[in-house]
């Protein structure tokens, strides 16, 4: 901590320092309040698109096992073989409560199709359901890095409003305190110096005046 000297100087920059760090205090809990509400929004959207997932991969499971029983093994294997999939995703970035997050969009994808000597009503019923499965999935990887992104900005934030609440404030609340008390000292000192010097030179004037009677 540096030497402070109490100074009238000294003061004011100490009072302009407990404003700033008040009501930078106040911003960053506004900052902080804005920031949860979001992220408890995301984590409720993010669940939504997980719970819906979940419903769907768990459908998808049943059609497909049934459709690889109905194929055998065999089929199963060769179908798979020559299934060629294909993704792709295109990024777009955009601002949410000031962080940079990317906005994820399929933008191709090529979904295997049985031919005739693959096909069964569970397979189909299944690669039916990929496409809405790949949509979730992309739209929950956006959600949790967004969450994740929410947390980290949260805590960092959080660390701030605790420096300024914990350290900076009561330290600028102190010094104000100890400066102002230390400069009322000083005036009340001063004005009894005042008062001693002014009764000594009243006496002195006083003596001066007898010895002229004299």
């Amino acid at each position: 901590m540096e030497r402070v000297i109490p100074t009238r100087s000294s003061l004011q920059k100490i009072k302009e320092s407990l404003k700033i760090a008040q009501d930078g205090y106040s911003l960053l809990e506004k900052k902080r309040e804005a920031l949860m509400s979001e992220f408890m929004k995301e984590i409720a959207g993010m669940q939504d698109i997980y719970a819906l997932l979940k419903d769907r991969l768990r459908q998808f499971y049943i059609h497909f096992k049934q459709g690889c029983i109905s194929l055998g093994q065999e089929r199963t294997e060769l179908f798979l073989l020559q299934s060629k999939a294909q993704l792709e995703i295109g990024i777009i970035y955009r601002s949410v409560m000031g962080l940079r997050v990317p906005s994820l969009e399929i933008t191709n994808r090529n979904i295997p199709r049985p031919g005739l000597a693959f096909c069964t009503v569970e397979m189909d019923q299944a690669l039916v359901m990929v496409s809405e499965i790949q949509d979730l999935l992309v739209k929950y990887v956006e959600k949790r890095y967004i969450v994740e992104e929410l947390a980290r900005e949260i805590k960092k934030t959080q660390r701030r409003v605790n420096a300024l609440d914990v350290f900076f404030i009561p330290r600028y609340s102190f010094l104000k305190r100890w400066i102002e008390d230390v400069l009322e000292e000083n005036e009340r000192e001063g004005f009894i110096r005042q008062k001693k010097v002014k009764q000594i030179l009243a006496r002195r004037r006083d003596a001066v005046r007898k010895e002229g009677y004299h």
